[in-house]
């Protein structure tokens, strides 16, 4: 029979503790050596670099000129913007003035009309008008309205300054929305009731 025999090793690993003889052993040995190197296109490839650096260099200060350009451009946009603007709302507000001024005077007529007045005997009623309207804050055209009103009900120019004064007042009070109405139901009460304007 044969007999079985078992063997147990134990291997150690170190590394080498000349690394730094061989090292220099190399060293030593290729210290004499000459490789040459052939790069093709090498001059060519620098050229491409510089050139790139040329073209990217330009590129930033056409950015940044471009960049100003457009930052005036802009501020230019705006002020041409708020200058139209201006002129717009200049150019309406002369139009919607010369709109107003128009409609007073058609109103005006038809007062005269109905009472039989001259404009020039108006003149005081007018002035009246302009100046409810400007310490009041009421529109001219809305009391003109009204004095039609008053005067289609028979009211004369004088006791239609008292009227329009009293009726232009109540357009601040919080319930009185309308002073058209107001004036309706003013002359509805006038005439109902025989009340006198100065009451």
């Amino acid at each position: 029979m044969a007999s079985r025999f078992v063997l147990t090793a134990q291997v150690q690993l170190q590394a080498p503790t000349n690394t730094r003889q061989v090292v220099n052993q190399i060293q030593r040995q290729l210290s004499g050596v000459n490789v040459k190197v052939n790069l093709q296109g090498g001059q060519q490839a620098a050229k491409q670099v510089n050139n790139l650096g040329k073209a990217t260099k330009q590129a930033t200060t056409q950015a940044t000129k471009m960049g100003k350009a457009f930052g005036a451009s802009i501020r230019r946009f705006g002020a041409f913007t708020i200058a139209t603007r201006a002129v717009s709302l200049f150019t309406n507000g002369l139009a919607n003035a010369t709109k107003e001024a128009i409609d007073f005077e058609r109103e005006m007529i038809k007062i005269s009309q109905v009472t039989g007045k001259t404009m020039g005997q108006l003149k005081g009623l007018e002035n009246t008008i302009t100046g409810l309207a400007t310490s009041l804050g009421v529109s001219s055209k809305s009391i003109l309205s009204v004095g039609r009103i008053l005067s289609q009900a028979g009211i004369q120019a004088k006791d239609l300054n008292v009227a329009l004064t009293t009726l232009a007042k109540t357009s601040l009070a919080p319930t009185f929305d309308d002073i058209t109405q107001t004036a309706e139901g003013a002359v509805a009460i006038l005439a109902q009731f025989g009340v006198q304007l100065t009451d």
